[in-house]
């Protein structure tokens, strides 16, 4: 676990989506599969999410938060399949957009 600041531009911080300190968790698990790492954090953030609905229910709601249901395994994804299902279509993008660095 280490402690983070994100040094972003004081709008940034506005949108009520970023966090300016936070705390960051990386898994290492010697001799442990991939699958296993995976299943392994799944099954914390899902103690996590579970503890704080079960303690921190009125910050929760001062904050306008609702924590979703964590019960269900999470879909497992590709990083490419992630891109492509969170990139726009083409043909909403302007040509700077589709080709960065380019003219």
């Amino acid at each position: 676990m280490s402690p983070n600041v994100r040094l972003e531009p004081p709008e940034a911080a506005l949108t009520g989506r970023h966090l300016a300190e936070f705390v960051q968790v990386d898994v290492e698990g010697s001799g442990m599969s991939y699958e296993e790492v995976v299943d392994l954090v799944e099954g914390m953030l899902k103690h996590v999410v579970a503890v704080v609905k079960g303690e921190a229910y009125g910050e929760l709601e001062i904050l306008g938060r609702d924590l979703p249901d964590c019960s269900d395994p999470f879909p497992r994804l590709t990083h490419s399949r992630a891109v492509l299902m969170l990139r726009p279509p083409a043909s909403t993008l302007t040509r700077r957009q589709r080709f960065p660095g380019r003219g």
